[in-house]
């Protein structure tokens, strides 16, 4: 565990949790959905120092690390409740 959150672990674990129908699971689906949405690089919260063409909707790696990854950015959106009905839909292995 490292003592910053990880945007990309932080999609994974809530891709994993989504399906839980237990309390626990549904409240920490909610936190780390919050957490992600604040990730996304949208508007004004694209840092000057990222071209906003190829930045715009992408997820930086952390709160305090602006690297852009394609692997942050697929489990996050793989994360996010828009997308929960596609992921529903394919069959557990």
């Amino acid at each position: 565990m490292t003592p910053v959150p990880q945007t990309a672990v932080t999609g994974l674990a809530v891709e994993a949790l989504a399906r839980g129908s237990e309390p626990w699971a549904r409240a920490a689906v909610a936190r780390g959905r919050a957490f992600l949405a604040r990730m996304q690089l949208l508007g004004s919260r694209i840092p000057a120092a990222l071209d906003p063409t190829l930045a715009h909707g992408a997820f930086s790696a952390s709160p305090c690390v602006d690297t852009l990854r394609c692997d942050a950015t697929a489990h996050a959106l793989l994360a996010m409740p828009a997308l929960q009905s596609v992921n529903r839909r394919r069959p557990r292995r």
